[in-house]
């Protein structure tokens, strides 16, 4: 919930999350998402688990996909 504030999944909208994300596997998002506070621009940190991370890379990968990604 926090993501899809500032990253719709839809392409229709500012700032979608599908063209950060697509080409990386699952181990560079979850490196990413390590590192967002470092990230250019405004990206809070990530303040989950490090199980909820790995969820979220897996989750993130599979948007490629999809053209809904399952939820927002």
């Amino acid at each position: 919930d926090n993501c899809s504030g500032c990253h719709p999944i839809s392409d229709d909208d500012d700032n979608p999350i599908m063209p950060k994300v697509a080409g990386k596997s699952q181990s560079e998002l979850s490196s990413i998402i390590t590192e967002l506070e470092n990230l250019e621009g405004f990206m809070p940190p990530f303040e989950g688990s490090d199980d909820e991370r790995e969820a979220l890379a897996t989750w993130l990968t599979g948007l490629e996909g999809s053209s809904a990604g399952g939820a927002q």
